[in-house]
């Protein structure tokens, strides 16, 4: 939510913040167009062992 953005921004964390006008929380739709480029945005900079 917003409020735990503002914290994150606040304290200087690495946080991505996604927000969809008209849907619910974990909605399917939403969690599929945005599943792939949140998870390259986790993993940037891994480089592995």
């Amino acid at each position: 939510n917003k409020r735990t953005a503002a914290a994150l921004k606040a304290k200087g964390y690495d946080y991505r913040y996604v927000f969809s006008k008209g849907t619910r929380h974990c909605d399917r739709k939403v969690f599929e167009q945005t599943l792939a480029d949140t998870l390259i945005w986790t993993w940037r900079g891994w480089h592995g062992e």
